[in-house]
């Protein structure tokens, strides 16, 4: 499944993918270590992660917190069909499961992501595997002109 936000600055964007991305992983909280969320910058790709961990503190707390019935609502809107209690106790083995195995906590951004590709296909690409990628835009935009 592939899914694309495209909007503009405050429109809510991290919020829909927070709230995408956790009714993926809690009906299945192994699902994490088999999805792949991308952005643009390292600063989007932190804050969606923060905003991923912070919500699944939140729901799998059994005190109320700031946000919980707004981020159930979203679920239940994205079609979760989980009772509180059951998304509770699999909010609470999903963040178990993230914080245990957080190097397959897959969200990165796009150049990220290809350097990834990029090294594993280092031998077949005939290149270095210690490559280094020089971002020289100069020529670039001299050779366009």
């Amino acid at each position: 499944m592939l899914e694309i936000y495209r909007s503009g600055a405050g429109s809510g964007k991290t919020y829909q993918l927070s709230i995408t991305y956790l009714s993926l992983i809690l009906s299945r909280p192994q699902n994490f270590r088999h999805i792949l969320g991308i952005t643009f910058t390292n600063k989007a790709a932190a804050e969606l992660k923060e905003r991923i961990l912070s919500y699944l503190v939140c729901l799998s707390s059994e005190k109320p917190c700031e946000r919980k019935e707004q981020i159930l609502k979203s679920l239940k809107k994205e079609g979760l069909n989980l009772s509180e209690t059951e998304i509770e106790d699999k909010a609470r083995e999903t963040l178990g499961a993230i914080l245990h195995n957080y190097g397959e906590f897959a969200i990165s951004t796009i150049d990220s992501f290809m350097h990834k590709v990029v090294s594993s296909f280092t031998f077949d690409l005939h290149i270095a595997h210690d490559f280094g990628i020089i971002l020289e835009t100069t020529p670039l935009a001299e050779e366009t002109a």
